[in-house]
Formats: structure tokens, C-alpha cells, sequence
């Protein structure tokens, strides 16, 4: 086996001549989701020896819809058949009303709700690592895999579910040694790892050499020429098969011009160079996700977030754009549905899917909002005729 895995490494180190970029570490909390850093407006941070992280980015981050109940201090989260529920001040956690106890509570700071980063990834079936080398947080959706240090590195031990052999630094280079004997599972294991390849950046492979029994793939992230790492594969004398991964050390790389995630006002996102961003921001781009959001109330007490440019169509639908506003209206709602004439002030009440229009709130349901626009729509048998 020593044998085998000396040959590999001295092979593999002969095509290890590229650059490879380096984060520094500036003391503060990063977080990754399949491999892309998070910005966050109120930082993550430690609080009782748990990272804590801000909730609304992390679960729209992962594809999931945030709503924010004022009434209970929760926030209710959903992805698909999958509702979380987390409330500030308690460890309990609902999943589709099944309860979970945390160790920690949420806690609300600078106007953003942290919670312990393990919970909120692992709630919607993420996994969800710690690098004490990089302080950073590192969380992969269902089926993929990486390295804690390595973000962006398919973990091939995890995928194949095989033990590390031996971890050793060569010439500049970290060797991650591993022998996998059972065979009966090799589909599947060989679509976590290249599925986890594809999410955490596009990789290529491609066979850079074939020596005797042994095949080095190298690993080329979608939109660069350099791979980023090789994996050498072999057979040991008892027919097991051999994996080398080779990453490069931190310490001995170049580091290059950083890239950045920009954001619209409409939702979309771009990744620049740190160089070219000041470009992108003279023409309507923005560097964290919360400048192109907006807060909208309703008179309701409900709260949601959108991009600003929906801001005008929600104004239209009877959301405000500050909380005292909502609770003006309100007062006029409660003031004018006990008037002897409801529409006094010129508003009506419908549903977002209505044809009709009400005079009564009560009488729209539960989805009914406030609206002084009734064009299309017919009056409510019950209540405005």
C-alpha cells in the first residue's frame, strides 16, 4: 500500500505546477453554501460556543421562502413540503409541526435573527461542517459533499464513504490517501462525488496521464483553463482501489484578484472581479442582498420582504412601506367597518384571486387586503349591495 501511494504521489506532484487562489483570513465568520460565500448585512457570530448565523439569508440562500410573524416573534420558513418554524427567545424548532430542541435560542441583533448555524442548515436536510482552520461554515445541500477547509472540493471519503488512510503535506501540497475494497455500491458513490464536483463548481475532469495501473484526473472549475486539484487512482496488491487527492497548501500559493457576488434590484446576481466592481455599481448593482430589499407591512400586522423593484406593484396590492403607515390604515379599517357605510374613505377589500369586491374586511376572509382599486371586479352579494 506505501508503495502504491509514493508512486502516485511522486507522479502526481510532476503535474502540480499551476496557482491556485487563497481567502485571507481576516478573523471574522464566513459561510459557504455549495461553495458560494454568503454576505450577510449583521455579521454571524459566536455566542455561547455557537456560530451563529442571520436565518433569512441562510434559508432564501437555500431556495426557501421567509416570513416573519410580529404577533409570536417567528419566523416561518418553507421549501417545498417542508415548513421550519424558529421563534426568538426558544429552543424549540417545529419541522412540519414535529418539534426539535435546539441548544441555543434565536436572538435578534441589529434588527436581523441569528440562530445556531447547524440547526438552520440541517433543517432542510443540509450538511453542514465546521473549518477551525478558515473560521468559516461550510454547508452543502442533500447529496453534496465537501472538504471543511476546502469549500469548493468534492470530500471524496464522504462521497465514497470511506475512511481516511493518511493526511501528509508534500512538496507544497496536502495528500489525502483513501482505499475503497467494497465495489457494490460504486454508482452510487460515483454520482455523490461527481454531483458534488458539478454543485460545488462545474468541474471538468479529464485524464491528464495513464502510467502502468495508474490514472491521474485533474479537476477544472467551470470558467477557468488551471485545475484546481488531481485525484490519482490505482489498485493495491489486494485489489482494493487507491485514491490520492492532491489540494495545494495556502501557504505556498499565489493569491489572485478575488471574485465578488453583485446583486439587482429585481433578484438577479453576477459574480465580478473585486476590480470591477465599482463599475457595477454606478450602473444599479449592489453589494449585499439587503440594499435591493424592502420591507413592506400590512395593516394587518403581517411583514414581508421584496425586491424594491416590486415595491410599487405591492403598494398597488395594500402593503406599505413603513409600519406606521400600516397602522393608520388599520385604525381607518377598524374605524370604517364599524360605520354604518364601510367604503366611507374609498376603500374596498378583496382577495389577491377574487372577482369580487366586499365592503366588509371580514367578510373578504383571511386573505382579503385593503384597496381604493376595484376595476374588473363585481360587489359581494352579502355585503355591497
Amino acid at each position: 500500500m506505501k508503495k502504491v501511494l509514493s508512486v502516485l504521489m511522486i507522479t502526481i506532484m510532476l503535474f502540480l505546477t499551476m496557482m491556485f487562489p487563497v481567502s485571507a483570513d481576516n478573523g471574522e465568520i464566513s459561510v459557504y453554501l455549495d461553495a458560494a460565500k454568503i454576505e450577510f448585512d449583521v455579521k454571524p457570530q459566536i455566542i455561547n460556543g455557537r456560530t451563529m448565523v442571520p436565518i433569512r439569508a441562510i434559508f432564501e440562500k437555500m431556495g426557501a421562502v421567509v416570513e416573519w410573524d410580529g404577533n409570536t416573534s417567528s419566523a416561518i420558513c418553507t421549501k417545498g413540503d417542508t415548513v421550519v418554524k424558529m421563534t426568538v427567545n426558544s429552543m424549540d424548532m417545529y419541522i412540519n409541526n414535529q418539534l426539535t430542541k435546539m441548544d441555543i435560542s434565536p436572538v435578534v441583533i441589529d434588527g436581523r435573527t441569528l440562530a445556531p448555524a447547524r440547526y438552520v442548515a440541517e433543517a432542510f436536510g443540509a450538511d453542514v461542517q465546521w473549518s477551525q482552520k478558515n473560521n468559516t461554515v461550510v454547508i452543502c445541500s442533500k447529496d453534496v459533499y465537501a472538504y471543511a477547509d476546502y469549500p469548493d472540493i468534492p470530500d471524496l471519503g464522504r462521497c465514497y464513504n470511506i475512511p481516511l488512510l493518511s493526511e501528509t503535506n508534500e512538496n507544497g501540497f496536502k495528500a489525502l490517501a483513501y482505499s475503497y475494497s467494497d465495489m457494490a455500491n460504486d454508482d452510487y458513490y460515483s454520482y455523490l462525488y461527481d454531483n458534488s464536483a458539478l454543485v460545488l463548481g462545474g468541474y471538468a475532469e479529464e485524464v491528464a496521464e495513464t502510467r502502468d495501473d495508474m490514472v491521474l484526473i485533474s479537476y477544472t472549475k467551470r470558467g477557468e483553463t488551471t485545475p484546481r486539484y488531481y485525484v490519482g487512482a490505482s489498485y493495491d496488491a489486494y485489489g482494493s482501489m487507491v485514491f490520492v487527492v492532491m489540494i495545494p497548501l495556502e501557504e505556498t500559493v499565489e493569491v489572485v484578484e478575488n471574485k465578488v457576488i453583485l446583486y439587482a434590484l429585481d433578484g438577479r446576481t453576477i459574480e465580478v472581479l473585486e476590480s470591477e466592481v465599482p463599475a457595477y455599481l454606478n450602473v444599479g448593482w449592489y453589494r449585499t442582498l439587503a440594499e435591493t430589499q424592502q420591507i413592506m407591512y400590512a395593516p394587518d400586522g403581517r411583514t414581508i420582504t421584496i425586491f424594491k423593484s416590486e415595491v410599487a406593484a405591492y403598494k398597488n396590492a395594500g402593503w406599505y412601506e413603513t409600519q406606521s403607515a400600516a397602522q393608520a390604515a388599520n385604525k381607518i379599517t377598524n374605524n370604517t367597518s364599524n360605520s354604518n357605510n364601510p367604503s366611507a374613505d374609498g376603500y374596498y377589500y378583496r382577495t389577491p384571486t377574487g372577482k369580487k369586491y366586499h365592503l366588509d374586511p371580514n367578510c373578504g376572509g383571511k386573505n382579503s387586503y385593503r384597496t381604493s382599486n376595484i376595476s374588473g371586479l363585481s360587489p359581494c352579494s352579502k355585503c355591497a349591495k
